[in-house]
């Protein structure tokens, strides 16, 4: 990422990172759905009840799993066919499992979906007039899991996480620029 302008207004790469994990939570959202109905019906056929809720709390970590993979592969890719692109050096390997950066990508994703959700709910909440009945917990509820329809990526709640998700991925590269300088001025 290059140094912009206004110091308070994240870089371009904030901006992609937090639209392409917006997109990748839309695509992952929209298989969780789909296949969500046939594995409750098997999960409660045969398994007990402690592994359902194994199984359940395994599943909010699955974010880290699948962005970590999916970012070993895209570097793999990019580096292989266009080895002009990658911004750094850095230790990741050939192999099939993804290397410390993409681990840390994964975790700093789900903590970036997680963060922005958990704000984004709390604007809303703040915003937004609020009445007791069940039919606005709903209504808030069904805004909030808007990631993988369409007709939601332009509503307020998905806008208002990825511009959240682009401040936490600036704060992310400035913190990562401070440790480098650190790190550089500590060697001579």
């Amino acid at each position: 990422m290059k140094k912009n302008s206004i110091a308070w207004f994240p870089a371009t790469g904030a901006w992609m990172s937090a639209i392409l994990l917006t997109l990748l939570m839309g695509v992952v959202t929209l298989i969780i759905k789909q296949t969500s109905i046939p594995l409750i019906r098997f999960i409660g056929e045969h398994l007990s009840t402690k592994m359902s809720w194994c199984l359940s709390v395994l599943s909010l970590l699955a974010p880290i799993l699948i962005i970590a993979f999916i970012h070993h592969w895209l570097h793999l890719i990019l580096d292989r066919f266009f080895p002009d692109t990658q911004s750094a050096p850095t230790e990741e390997s050939e192999s099939f499992f993804p290397g410390l950066m993409s681990w840390w990508e994964g975790l700093f994703a789900w903590l970036a979906i997680a963060v922005s959700t958990i704000l984004a709910i709390a604007i809303i909440i703040a915003i937004c007039p609020y009445d007791s009945s069940e039919n606005s917990v709903i209504k808030y509820l069904l805004m909030l899991s808007a990631w993988d329809d369409p007709k939601h990526l332009f509503s307020a709640p998905v806008i208002g996480r990825t511009i959240i998700a682009a401040y936490l991925y600036y704060f992310e590269y400035l913190v990562r620029c401070r440790v480098q300088a650190e790190v550089t001025s500590s060697r001579w």
